[in-house]
């Protein structure tokens, strides 16, 4: 690129693999209890993507075994060899897929279940409706399925904070998965289901940030949706909460991270460039992409949210 920044000689501050600062806020962290997490086997569906490699690499050295299962196959190979993690190539579209990882584990032994694994590209859903209802609907049933029929004792499902409003494609199968889950845990009192809705994970897989990086290396402006803002949190606490999740008790739950407010995109991207010491970089406004809203929320019609276990609980609003 012409107007790159080795062509023109700028020095900036390295990339972070650490972007928390640009929140400015107090974090959430929470650390696996070694006693309750040492007799676990637990399986972790998109276990290679940012959530689920997180929350692997939280409880591997705590749980009895960790079960990777993931499509990605080159992902898969770079697993980080540790003697409690077992890899598994995997599609949760397949039923036999999900049978098949299950069979790792005797009957009722796959203790925990952790669905990280969906399709989250917002533009891209709102092209490929039909793949985005078989990934995020259809997968999450057939692991939600298995997880009722093999008698584990957790499931967590990791959504966002789209399902809530559902204006985009991607939200729409984000929530119809939640409805899903809830019916299904009206029927079975085995185990907990519950639900982590997320805003935008900083740093993760397709996220913003990697494209202000991309943007700022290649010398082009950063480009930031008019009128836009979003809730925002960090890999650590996403996977924190998921943790946390997986012992809420019987019946289904839906949590969210005490996030702040939301955060206005222009904000974010000159906060993004003072941490980077490019402060005089251009920021351009540019339309809204197919999909997205000016705004999140964390609640849909009908729910409100209250103070829970040092997070907030999505309830039914009367």
């Amino acid at each position: 690129h012409p107007h790159s920044a080795a062509r023109v000689g700028i020095e900036w501050r390295p990339r972070l693999n650490d972007y928390t600062e640009l929140l400015e806020r107090d974090t959430f962290t929470a650390k696996p209890d070694a006693r309750a997490w040492s007799d676990k086997a637990v399986l972790v569906t998109g276990g290679c993507g940012t959530i689920g490699t997180a929350i692997v690499n939280k409880i591997r050295d705590v749980a009895k075994c960790v079960v990777v299962g993931d499509r990605n196959e080159r992902a898969l190979f770079d697993v980080e060899k540790h003697e409690k993690v077992v890899p598994i190539l995997m599609d949760v579209t397949e039923p036999e897929h999900v049978n098949r990882a299950f069979d790792m584990f005797g009957y009722g032994e796959a203790h925990i279940v952790f669905h990280c694994a969906a399709y989250k590209h917002v533009p891209m859903m709102e092209e490929y409706p039909e793949v985005a209802l078989t990934n995020n609907f259809l997968g999450t049933k057939h692991v939600v399925d298995a997880t009722v029929y093999r008698s584990s004792a957790a499931f967590v499902f990791i959504s966002t904070d789209k399902a809530a409003s559902c204006a985009c494609v991607m939200g729409r199968t984000k929530r119809l998965a939640e409805d899903y889950i809830q019916a299904k845990a009206r029927q079975w009192v085995g185990g907990s289901l519950s639900i982590v809705r997320f805003g935008n994970v900083l740093g993760s897989s397709g996220s913003v940030i990697e494209t202000w990086e991309r943007q700022l290396e290649a010398g082009e402006p950063l480009t930031v949706a008019k009128d836009c803002s979003r809730y925002f949190c960090t890999v650590d606490e996403a996977a924190s909460l998921a943790i946390g999740a997986a012992f809420g008790g019987r019946g289904c739950r839906i949590m969210t991270l005490q996030m702040g407010g939301p955060i206005e995109m222009e904000e974010m991207a000159r906060r993004f460039l003072k941490m980077r010491g490019a402060e005089d970089h251009a920021v351009e406004i540019i339309g809204a992409r197919n999909g997205d809203s000016p705004t999140e929320r964390l609640a849909g019609e009908g729910e409100k949210l209250v103070e829970a276990d040092g997070a907030l609980e999505v309830v039914n609003d009367g």
